[in-house]
């Protein structure tokens, strides 16, 4: 399966400063399992190369879509997995995975990461794994 995450407030708090809890766990899991993982942000190249390296996640991901690629006006095109063979997106924002689900590719919808709630933020990698392996009958 292609699963494709975003990146601000999935992956990592909406400032890009704290990783979410369990997420590189999630990653390295999914990966092991022989998942193919890619990256589809709403962040430009430069900031979203950047957050990938300051949290070493830049080996997880064999694709990166960034602002530059698919939407470089900033004008709300929708992230549009089709294009990179994907399967799943995995993102904080309910727009984009209502659009994904609405092209018949599977949404998997997760709170969003505010850096100003971390203190409470628990790992839910487990959580999201478990909607992933529940969506592969989808697709």
């Amino acid at each position: 399966m292609h699963i494709y995450f975003d990146l601000d407030g999935t992956l990592v708090d909406d400032t890009g400063q704290k990783l979410r809890p369990g997420i590189r766990s999630l990653l390295r899991r999914l990966a092991g399992e022989g998942h193919r993982l890619s990256l589809w942000t709403a962040s430009t190249e430069e900031r979203g190369q950047r957050y990938l390296a300051q949290h070493g996640l830049a080996g997880f991901f064999e694709l990166r879509v960034f602002r530059d690629d698919y939407d470089p006006e900033g004008v709300g095109h929708p992230k549009d997995i089709r294009h990179g063979d994907g399967d799943v997106l995995v993102d904080d924002d309910p727009t984009n995975t209502e659009f994904v689900e609405s092209i018949g590719k599977v949404g998997v919808l997760v709170g969003t990461f505010h850096i100003g709630a971390i203190r409470r933020w628990r790992s839910d990698s487990d959580e999201i794994y478990s909607k992933i392996n529940a969506s592969k009958e989808a697709t």
